[in-house]
């Protein structure tokens, strides 16, 4: 599973050096209703902070040794990045202006928290708004809460004229506020991160008033130009933030990411990756996309030829790429249908250890999933619906399996959501485990034992698929 846009603004790394003291950072909340619901991120870490009397937390760890972009969130002023830095304060007081609650920055770094918080907010005011693309959030509410704010901050009210208008002087701004930061390694990256952005921009901006007009973007004079300007090879542009030698590449390619068979679309990507990129750090980020999408397929009903996809992949891949998929793909080989079972072990809610060759003897539909995976989460719904209808069949048993690191997180869900069917979680170990034998590189994940032990299905079709009562009827009855 990826992180969402929002995240990927506030998670690019400095270029500030270290120093030998910590850094801290104090955040100032005096309204006890604004603290409820406060959030410190520091690159997928993830707290809450606790505030004194006088509404007071600090933030100390000797584990950052350099200048780092984390991100404060309050469900009354929303995302707040933050520039820190050992040795250095920064410090963040929430104020109410207006009725409106925003934060004010004081203490050090205050020229680097101003530019990336105008850096932010620097999106096209014209946009199409994909909830699937905060699926990788984390925390239902955080992600329910970016999707609200994404869809209040877009509007279709405006010309697309107006829109690139805009667009145009928040670059302005945006790139001024980068100059003005006093650190010249880092201003000069800003500079640069806040060009890229401004060309993503554009990019997607024009994407959407093609596709609202009607007009071939391989027709798009403007469209080419804007394409024209990315360098396939600049590693910089592969960050979370700036997709655009993956654009370029895309705009290269004769076949669809919606086919049913993704083989040619794989190799389509593979071969024009081998024709337009020659850095390696670029080539194992692409790459690695299209191995992850590949790998993934079965999750939105596609197949492709493992062989075919392999032989291309592996003669293209730098090592490091190969280092880490060569274990996928040999578990896949391992997990084909009839291969012998991998058996793991997982703990009930109880704490008491499971083997997976314990509940052999009939079907088994599993269900691997975590608390923080919107997609798995919404097929919770529809597994209650089937464990209903099949409940008192003998030949079929569902079993969901947690790879949640936060146990408490998973008790807590189980509490709300009292789920009628085995319930399981993995410790670190385990779930290193299910990920290497199995072949798991991403969740929701579906898979059907045999009542011998064998393999039916190790990449099954989702919960909600509407025919899954006639799918499975035919697999436990044949």
């Amino acid at each position: 599973m990826k992180l969402s846009r929002i995240f990927a603004a506030v998670a690019l790394l400095s270029l500030v050096s270290a120093t030998a003291q910590a850094q801290l950072l104090k955040l100032i909340v005096k309204d006890k209703v604004q603290q409820e619901g406060t959030m410190f991120i520091n690159h997928g870490d993830f707290q809450t902070p606790t505030f004194d009397e006088q509404g007071l937390w600090t933030y100390d760890s000797e584990a950052v040794t350099h200048g780092i972009e984390v991100t404060l969130i309050l469900p009354a002023a929303g995302l707040i990045p933050v520039f820190i830095e050992p040795g250095k304060t920064c410090c963040v007081t929430i104020v109410t202006k207006d009725g409106a609650a925003e934060a004010v920055y004081s203490g050090d770094n205050v020229d680097v928290c101003k530019f990336l918080k105008a850096y932010m907010a620097f999106v096209p005011e014209r946009r199409d708004i994909d909830p699937s693309a905060f699926d990788d959030m984390e925390i239902d509410s955080l992600r329910e809460e970016a999707i609200e704010q994404a869809r209040a901050e877009a509007t279709d009210t405006i010309s697309f004229e107006e829109a690139y208008r805009r667009l145009d002087t928040r670059y302005g701004e945006v790139l001024q506020a980068a100059r003005a930061i006093q650190a010249p390694a880092l201003s000069e990256q800003y500079q640069k991160n806040t060009h890229l952005l401004y060309l993503e921009n554009r990019i997607k901006l024009t994407q959407l008033r093609d596709k609202t007009r009607h007009i071939d973007l391989n027709t798009d004079r403007y469209y080419q130009q804007l394409l024209s300007e990315i360098d396939p090879n600049d590693a910089d542009e592969t960050n979370l933030m700036y997709n655009l030698p993956q654009t370029f590449i895309e705009s290269k390619l004769t076949t669809s990411r919606k086919d049913v068979d993704q083989t040619a679309y794989a190799l389509d990507n593979i071969a024009n990756i081998d024709k337009y990129v020659t850095n390696e750090t670029v080539r194992h980020k692409l790459l690695s996309d299209v191995g992850m999408h590949v790998f993934n397929s079965s999750f939105n009903g596609q197949v492709f030829e493992m062989d075919k996809f392999w032989q291309a992949f592996k003669a293209a891949a730098p090592q490091q790429t190969l280092d880490y998929f060569q274990p996928i793909y040999q578990s896949r080989m391992a997990t084909q249908a009839g291969q012998p079972c991998p058996d793991v072990t997982f703990s009930d809610p109880e704490g008491k250890k499971h083997r997976l060759s314990d509940y052999f003897g009939k079907y088994i539909f599993i269900d691997i999933w975590a608390t923080w995976c919107g997609p798995c989460c919404a097929e919770i719904p529809f597994i209650e619906q089937h464990v209903v209808h099949y409940k008192g069949n003998p030949k079929i048993l569902f079993l969901s399996i947690s790879i949640d690191n936060n146990h408490g997180a998973w008790l807590r869900k189980l509490e709300k959501d009292k789920p009628q069917w085995l319930q399981f979680i993995c410790d670190k170990e385990e779930q290193k485990t299910i990920s290497t034998q199995w072949g798991v590189t991403g969740i929701p994940r579906f898979i059907i034992i045999r009542p011998d032990g064998t393999i039916h299905n190790a990449e099954a079709f989702r919960p909600s698929t509407p025919d899954f009562v006639q799918l499975i009827d035919a697999i436990i009855n044949d």
